[in-house]
């Protein structure tokens, strides 16, 4: 899993039709295609140019910006549009979008639970509503009320502002715009479409890559509380580029990590897999949730 991360005055060009040229500083680095999984850009200062965008949605490779604008994922979405699967997402009944989205939604606040009871924090009990979004309010509000007890108190203090330029959110939202990505890629490879969402509205680039991401929330959070401990600094509105690299380390660290028999990074694939199958064939029974649970992780690989 390779994930290019460009900020500030990074330049990124095409090198050959399976290269691209990183250039940072004085300094420049070859990446081959093969072992891109996705490029993320953190701010608005980063030069692409055209044929790397070109390139990039030829090979299915998400690129991600994330600025003060937000979160924006571009990706090729023409290589499976005929599929069968998609025929059958666009057919979905809303009882159906509904019962899958709370699947994505109950794995996040248990995973977010799961990771309070390994920080030996108190669970705050759920508050259940029919209204979908009206429960995932309410109890990621309490959940992360719990959260804010093992950070810092100027974290507390900022609280979950995703465009707020501060360590925190900052590191939050870059990990959360890496999830994007990589699940955006793994819905594309099982035929699905990213931009047709069950409970995000059509007005985000990719509204299923936000729905599909809920569940893995937890790991970023996990990442982000582990790299605020090494301490995180800003330039100007953007977190420092050393600052970048401890945010990433800690993500990709966990994402490599297995929980069960595999590594998370190879369950956002797997569950994909799964939402695919249970689209077309309508199989109730079939595992689409993933629950992160940092009690059951392998050993952390040494850095």
């Amino acid at each position: 899993m390779t994930v290019l991360v460009l900020t500030r005055k990074d330049r990124i060009a095409r090198k050959s039709r399976s290269e691209l040229l990183v250039f940072s500083g004085s300094s420049q680095r070859d990446y081959s295609l093969r072992d891109v999984t996705l490029v993320l850009v953190m701010g608005s200062s980063t030069q692409i140019s055209a044929d790397v965008l070109t390139l990039l949605s030829s090979m299915n490779i998400p690129l991600v910006v994330s600025n003060k604008l937000g979160v924006s994922i571009s990706s090729s979405s023409f290589v499976t549009v005929l599929s069968a699967t998609r025929e059958s997402q666009y057919k979905l009944s809303d009882e159906k979008k509904k019962r899958i989205s709370r699947i994505f939604i109950d794995s996040k606040l248990k995973g977010t639970a799961n990771l309070l009871k390994y920080l030996k924090v108190s669970l705050p009990s759920f508050q259940e509503s029919d209204d979908l979004l009206v429960y995932e309010a309410n109890n990621s509000r309490m959940l992360w009320d719990a959260l804010f007890k093992v950070l810092p108190d100027w974290v507390a203090k900022i609280g979950r502002k995703p465009r707020n330029p501060d360590p925190f959110n900052k590191a939050l939202t870059a990990c959360y715009a890496v999830l994007y990505g990589l699940s955006t890629r793994a819905l594309l490879s099982f035929g699905l479409d990213p931009g047709y969402g069950f409970m995000h509205k059509s007005r985000y680039s990719t509204a299923l890559s936000f729905d599909y991401s809920e569940m893995f929330k937890p790991v970023a959070v996990h990442a982000v509380i582990r790299a605020i401990k090494k301490g995180l600094e800003m330039e100007g509105e953007e977190l420092s580029r050393d600052s970048v690299r401890k945010v990433m380390e800690e993500l990709f660290s966990l994402l490599s990590r297995k929980q069960g028999n595999q590594s998370i990074y190879m369950s956002i694939f797997s569950r994909a897999r799964t939402l695919s199958e249970v689209v077309r064939n309508g199989d109730s029974k079939a595992q689409i949730s993933f629950v992160y649970d940092p009690r059951k992780l392998s050993k952390d690989r040494k850095k």
